[in-house]
């Protein structure tokens, strides 16, 4: 969460579904593992594996 989503006044609906979430350790892994594939560091990281990837390890790309 950004620093400005934790100062701002949500609804408290949005805060209790927050709040259950972040009491789940399963649901806490998987918000964490969505918010790394949506981000662009994730872009990156696999724009280089593949760049990599075909070159180097496939016999015919």
């Amino acid at each position: 969460m950004s620093e400005q989503d934790s100062r701002a006044v949500h609804h408290p609906a949005v805060v209790a579904h927050r709040k259950s979430r972040a009491g789940d350790v399963q649901l806490r892994i998987a918000d964490a593992i969505t918010k790394f594939a949506g981000s662009m560091p994730f872009v990156h990281l696999h724009a280089v594996a593949f760049a990599v990837w075909m070159p180097l390890l496939e016999s015919s790309p």
